[in-house]
């Protein structure tokens, strides 16, 4: 199967998505996960088979998650379900990039460590090894935003109006 679109219907645990042009919806995700809106999903090749997986920022009774679903032979499995680093209130878009030219995607998450987004973080998540797609398993701060240490201004919106 190679993936068109994505989604998931409103107060449900199934996802839907396009295969060949026919609209499949399937049970996947927890009973108490949800989709987290704004979403930041991504069809990405997580594990370096040149095929298109399946990350999906979600958001369950313990807070914000984030769940890996490789791509096999056109069939998607999870693979991995990460938390949110502690004590972050807030979690923005996930974004992918190489940054280290290594090949592999690496996760860029900002975040807001407070209601109002005063104090906010971006963080780098490096991938474990291509067997082990666990984007959150080396998680670092790269910039922080402290109302205290203006030195270095990261601003971010709450979500709260979305």
């Amino acid at each position: 199967m190679i993936p068109d679109i994505f989604g998931m219907v409103d107060g449900s645990t199934e996802v839907c998505y396009l295969h060949g042009r026919k609209l499949k919806c399937e049970k996947a995700l927890g009973s108490d996960v949800q989709i987290r809106v704004p979403h930041s999903n991504a069809f990405i090749d997580l594990n370096k088979d040149f095929t298109a997986d399946l990350f999906l920022s979600t958001r369950s009774k313990s807070g914000f998650e984030f769940e890996t679903w490789i791509n096999t032979d056109g069939n998607f499995t999870r693979n991995y379900t990460a938390k949110a680093p502690e004590n972050v209130r807030q979690v923005g878009q996930s974004a992918f990039v190489d940054f280290d030219g290594d090949g592999s995607q690496d996760h860029l998450l900002p975040v807001c460590m407070d209601d109002v987004c005063t104090k906010s973080a971006i963080y780098l998540a490096k991938p474990g090894q291509p067997e082990n797609v666990n984007h959150l398993q080396q998680v670092r701060k790269l910039c922080i935003n402290d109302e205290e240490d203006d030195s270095a201004l990261v601003l971010f919106l709450p979500s709260t109006r979305f």
